[in-house]
């Protein structure tokens, strides 16, 4: 279907086809004709008129041309103070002040110049520069605007948008990458929102391969079935909060070439105390299974780093500090913003 021109955009075009350009406004014109003609104005432009013929000095000609600028430069026509250069820097510092026709003179040149004096490929070539500028300067000022409220409750600020959240678990974003590096398979991206839970290093274990004897034993021996070990690599397989705290008694039992083993497996690089491997650094390093699961000993060079989001009465949002100090002592503070089982462990 054609496109149906608007009666503006009609006459706007016959004018541009008849290559008649785009002229000021009729009404600014008479406006100025006006306010030139003004018994206060023409006296001067008559003078300014004949500066040549009455045969006076530049000094006293830029006096004319300048006077009340700093006060009232309207009493004068004049080019207020504050504008006068960048009035010179557009016209290429030929015009500089005043002239002969005042600063309302200026003005108009100003806007013929722009509008191409009549001459269509000039508009034509302004006009779209105006408007590129237009669509680009349109496009920064809707982003700073959107920025302050388009986040939402996905992320909650720059720095959360820009690094897809990592900036709310650690603000140290190099030494935690070089401590998340040390860790393989450890960690299960897909159930970040469990981690923490006992059973989800041994499934990430089964994902890998079959479970060892040594970690079939211990689960055993601390009380779980025989059932519920073989349960453990499935995915879907629901466990208790008694069958989570069993596995975890049972990785505090795995310790030296059986945890060695474990961190071969999941590809972590991190030290193991009593491994049976040369050159292995005995402090710090990981003594049981257990630690797998200990913020303190899997990111031993940015823990202290490790931040959680926490949220107050007024809905508003803060960044809190996990750990007071590099001990790994756990912030007392979070007790209010965070539920006590959140920071303790249940042996």
């Amino acid at each position: 279907m054609a496109s149906v021109l608007t009666p503006l955009q009609t006459i706007a075009g016959a004018s541009l086809g008849n290559n008649q350009g785009v002229a000021i406004a009729t009404d600014f014109v008479n406006a100025i004709s006006t306010f030139t003609g003004t018994s206060l104005l023409s006296p001067l432009f008559s003078a300014l008129g004949n500066i040549a013929a009455a045969n006076l000095s530049n000094i006293t000609l830029n006096q004319l041309e300048t006077m009340a600028a700093n006060s009232c430069p309207a009493l004068a026509d004049s080019t207020p103070a504050s504008s006068a250069s960048t009035i010179g820097s557009f016209l290429g510092n030929v015009v500089l002040g005043n002239s002969v026709n005042g600063f309302t003179g200026v003005i108009t040149n100003i806007g013929n110049t722009y509008l191409g004096n009549g001459n269509v490929g000039v508009f034509s070539q302004v006009f779209s520069a105006s408007q590129g500028y237009i669509r680009q300067t349109n496009g920064f000022i809707n982003s700073s605007i959107n920025s302050q409220t388009y986040l939402g409750s996905t992320f909650t600020s720059m720095n959360s948008l820009i690094t897809g959240n990592l900036t709310d678990i650690n603000l140290a974003l190099n030494t935690f990458g070089e401590d998340l590096k040390r860790l393989g398979y450890l960690i299960d991206l897909s159930k970040l929102g469990d981690f923490g839970l006992p059973s989800l290093i041994i499934r990430q274990l089964a994902s890998v391969t079959n479970l060892s004897p040594a970690i079939r034993s211990a689960l055993i021996q601390v009380g779980l079935s025989t059932n519920t070990v073989d349960s453990l690599s499935s995915p879907s397989a629901t466990l208790t909060d008694n069958e989570e705290r069993l596995i975890y008694r049972a990785m505090l039992n795995i310790t030296g070439p059986d945890l060695k083993q474990i961190c071969n497996i999941l590809g972590v690089t991190l030290p193991v105390v009593n491994s049976g491997t040369l050159g292995d650094p005995q402090n710090p390093s990981l003594t049981t299974m257990a630690d797998l699961l200990n913020p303190v000993k899997i990111f031993p060079t940015s823990f202290a780093s490790l931040t959680v989001r926490t949220y107050n009465q007024t809905t508003t949002s803060e960044l809190r500090l996990i750990y007071d100090n590099t001990t790994g002592t756990i912030n007392s503070n979070l007790l209010q913003y965070l539920p006590r089982y959140v920071l303790t462990v249940v042996p």
